[in-house]
């Protein structure tokens, strides 16, 4: 595992910041593409937990990067965040027993922190694996969780957080006039994500890539999706950017996502994400 930082500081989310996260699961809901998991197949939803990350702007209104349908994170921040654990394991109780899968080819996995690894014993599972990886493809009538459609993100176009765009589109010098990221139709851990800023600014030790390599990237996979820069908290206390990562567990007895907590993450970089240079502190 890396190393990285963690803040006593505790951060409260207030109701109306989670009743949008609400409105927003409701309609990622509609339109994440659909897996023949057990979790689809019984209940309707893609994942028993989902992670939104995410940030609240000075008007108090919610603004979604992503909705990480089958997230990390769970193990290293119940270490942390006594509430989030708690919240966990209230929920949890509603959840049959299920145990972690994780590919030999993941580096990093904290799966196994709060759940037991798998014994090849036909229990329910999770599976921490890519989704081209088709030697764990014949779990899915036992995945609590995606496996094929692990980080597809075709439910941002109908929800507005993105478009679709091609090398085509750079062409228009308008373009380069407003901040974006550009990210893949498929992935996660801000894999082959670009992020432009037209201000000289935020050139330099700030995540931002350059135009040629913004073109290289579009180049290399023809179809991207643009998202408009949604800029990073600054709070007081905190050198660097901060972003929420809100975890849900879905209640199998209500049949509704509950929010349980999670944590605020904190790099100097507009790429945030776990490094080692990161900062992380509980939400309640």
């Amino acid at each position: 595992m890396w190393n990285f930082g963690v803040s006593e500081k505790q951060i409260e989310l207030q109701s109306p910041i989670i009743e949008q996260c609400d409105d927003a699961i409701d309609m990622w809901l509609k339109y994440f593409p659909f897996e023949s998991t057990w979790i689809q197949n019984n209940y309707g939803v893609p994942s028993i937990l989902i992670r939104l990350d995410c940030v609240v702007n000075a008007n108090g209104k919610l603004e979604l990067y992503e909705v990480e349908e089958r997230p990390c994170g769970a193990g290293l921040v119940s270490k942390f965040n006594p509430f989030f654990k708690d919240r966990l394991d209230s929920v949890r109780k509603s959840w049959p027993d299920f145990e972690a899968v994780v590919s030999p080819e993941r580096k990093y996995s904290d799966d196994l922190e709060w759940l037991p690894s798998y014994g090849g014993n036909g229990s329910l599972v999770l599976v921490r694996a890519e989704p081209y990886e088709k030697e764990f493809h014949h779990f899915q009538s036992r995945s609590v969780s995606t496996i094929v459609t692990e980080g597809d993100k075709r439910y941002g176009v109908g929800m507005g957080l993105w478009s679709l765009v091609t090398p085509e589109s750079f062409q228009n010098d308008e373009i380069w006039k407003m901040p974006f990221c550009i990210k893949p139709l498929k992935g996660s851990k801000c894999m082959n994500l670009e992020i432009w800023h037209p201000e000289s600014r935020f050139k330099s030790g700030f995540g931002v890539s350059s135009r040629g390599r913004i073109l290289k990237a579009i180049e290399r996979e023809q179809r991207m999706y643009l998202q408009k820069f949604i800029e990073p908290m600054k709070v007081d206390g905190f050198e660097g950017n901060m972003i929420y990562r809100i975890y849900f567990g879905f209640d199998l007895l209500k049949k509704k996502y509950e929010y349980i907590g999670g944590c605020y993450n904190v790099r100097s970089s507009f790429k945030i994400h776990g490094a080692s240079d990161s900062v992380f502190g509980p939400v309640v």
